[in-house]
């Protein structure tokens, strides 16, 4: 029995050996990342297994509709509220305006920009685009309701040309603004003068989408009912791509291209017809699909999806566990700029992964920087406050540089990691040569910028994208220990006197810095103890000038700058000490 038992033991041993031994292949050794990234970084559990109560449930359906309103009511977001788009159109006064902003548009662009031929844009080339803004009806008309049937994306121009910045890269065309998923509702404005793109407003964005991806409906009930659903009876689309299943009986509904985010009503079962697409739907959802007519008109009809997809019945709860799974759904994707090639750029990728929950952000980085949630303004600081901030962060909360968004994972050790979609970085191996990334990756704030500056000297600021300025929940304590000796000293640069008067001057702060202001002591005696204060509120001012010394006076002057974080005030170290004898 014996002998037995251990023969077993031994054959078992070596059939698991021959099982690692037999698939090399698909060994994740051979996937490439980025340096200091390993390839248990690439799982999200990694992200969160240590976190104490990442299952905790951060904002609740409600907060997020609320905040969802405060979103759209905030400047500088462009969020709008479709249902309170109005229901008519000067067509004129629209021409006028979208010849405006395309002449606007095809200047920013400017001469040295390219076809998907290689050849440099010509004159024509643009004005064939401002000819096709200019719709054939100019009367005010009554607005149409649409549903987008297909993953699409709104233009800057009616047009399927492209405007290349580097000829040869066919896949980052400057005229894809944002993308547009199934059943997504827009607002029809207006159509181009070759009647082949509407000019649609989205919850988020305005711009030029194909007519054959538009659905119109009847009227604006058809269109509310067809997208303005809640709770359960909504699928969320949660992974990245997911497909219907595929059919030869209803092609219109088969083989759909659904992307993260998407929302689709789910029938009720009592509903069900016999078959659908030519099966009985064991082991699928059943969802209402949004169809185009020939006529263009809308349609809906029942359509599949298999439960093995990433999907979930109504919004998933905003915790820090789903939100890290849902970051890493699109871990290794292409970068689709403006939504092309199927894929999001940086913002886009954020705004994807949190519409999951419910929460409907900004479409770019400028944009969702001006939403009211707690947000910490990093620019002028040095790396080792950034990273007193950036430590206590949740996971997912946004980092953001000019032109680039990023989401937070965590620290190990002193390297802070993000994910994010990116374009370009300066090689990791080859400093001074430009790399073109182009896709969703893991890697740490020390990566460089083409610039030579880090990630991490180059931040500006960090949301906490669900959590309101009303929010308690990261209310206290938000940096750790040591903040305040971490941020950066002013330097005091010049001590002048005229008369009884003494002006102090320090080097100038960036506007965008967070810093707030200064604080001055000056004092006749041998130390600070009986030193007066001055505080400058303006964090841009580079000088004072104080009165009431006698000549002959000895004065010594130091300096020091402030900021203020979740109503805490933090003060740098004082500068190093400058004596002025008054003349």
């Amino acid at each position: 029995m014996k002998k037995r038992t251990l023969l077993t033991k031994l054959l078992s041993a070596a059939l698991v050996a021959g099982l690692v031994f037999s698939a090399p292949n698909t060994a994740l050794a051979s996937v490439k990342t980025f340096p200091d990234v390993t390839q248990k970084m690439t799982s999200s559990l990694y992200w969160y297994k240590d976190i104490k109560d990442a299952s905790k449930v951060l904002a609740t359906e409600a907060q997020i509709k609320k905040l969802n309103k405060a979103i759209i009511a905030a400047d500088g977001t462009n969020v709008t509220d479709l249902k309170k788009v109005s229901s008519t159109v000067d067509g004129k006064a629209l021409n006028e305006a979208l010849a405006a902003s395309t002449k606007a548009d095809i200047e920013y662009f400017g001469e040295k920009k390219y076809d998907v031929n290689g050849d440099q844009v010509t004159a024509s080339y643009y004005n064939s685009m401002l000819t096709n803004t200019q719709s054939k009806d100019t009367s005010t008309h009554p607005v149409s309701y649409g549903i987008a049937v297909n993953r699409t994306v709104l233009r800057c121009f009616p047009t399927d040309k492209a405007i290349l910045d580097d000829p040869g890269d066919n896949d980052f065309d400057n005229l894809y603004v944002t993308a547009l998923r199934v059943n997504e509702p827009v607002v029809i404005q207006s159509v181009s003068a070759d009647q082949k793109f509407y000019y649609a407003k989205s919850s988020c964005y305005t711009g030029w989408a194909p007519v054959e991806d538009i659905a119109v409906c009847s009227d604006r009930e058809t269109w509310l009912d067809a997208w303005d659903h809640s709770g359960k009876e909504l699928l969320v689309i949660c992974g990245s791509k997911v497909r219907t299943e595929a059919s030869n009986t209803d092609p219109d509904t088969a083989d759909r291209l659904l992307t993260m985010g998407t929302t689709l009503e789910i029938v009720d079962k009592s509903d069900y017809p016999k078959l659908i697409s030519n099966r009985t739907p064991y082991n699928n959802y059943v969802v209402y699909l949004p169809v185009r007519r020939a006529d263009g008109s809308f349609d809906k009809q029942p359509a599949l999806i298999s439960q093995h997809y990433n999907v979930h019945e109504g919004y998933l709860p905003l915790t820090q566990k789903n939100v890290t799974d849902i970051l890493f759904e699109k871990l290794g994707d292409t970068y689709g700029w403006g939504g092309m090639l199927e894929s999001q750029d940086c913002s886009g990728y954020i705004r994807d992964v949190y519409s999951c929950f419910g929460l409907n952000l900004s479409r770019n980085t400028t944009w969702q920087t001006a939403s009211p949630v707690k947000k910490y303004s990093l620019a002028g600081l040095s790396s080792e406050a950034k990273k007193q901030i950036i430590k206590n962060l949740p996971v997912g909360s946004s980092l953001f540089f000019p032109g680039h968004e990023m989401a937070y994972l965590g620290h190990v050790k002193d390297k802070y990691y993000v994910i994010s979609s990116a374009s370009s970085i300066m090689n990791p191996k080859k400093d001074g040569e430009r790399q073109r990334t182009r896709c969703v990756a893991i890697n740490t704030l020390d990566i460089k910028r083409a610039n030579g500056n880090t990630w991490l000297e180059s931040l500006t600021y960090a949301t906490i994208p669900f959590a309101g300025t009303t929010n308690s929940l990261y209310n206290k304590s938000f940096v750790g220990k040591g903040f305040a000796k971490a941020l950066d000293t002013t330097q005091l640069n010049k001590l002048s006197s005229k008369g009884k008067k003494l002006t102090v001057n320090w080097g100038a702060t960036d506007e965008t810095s967070a810093i707030e202001g200064y604080q001055i002591q000056y004092t006749s005696g041998d130390d600070f103890s009986t030193a007066k204060t001055i505080k400058v509120k303006k964090k841009e001012r580079s000088y004072c000038t104080i009165s009431g010394f006698t000549r002959g006076d000895t004065i010594k002057v130091r300096i020091r700058n402030y900021l203020t974080i979740d109503g805490k005030k933090y003060y740098s170290k004082w500068s190093k000490t400058k004596t002025h004898i008054l003349r």
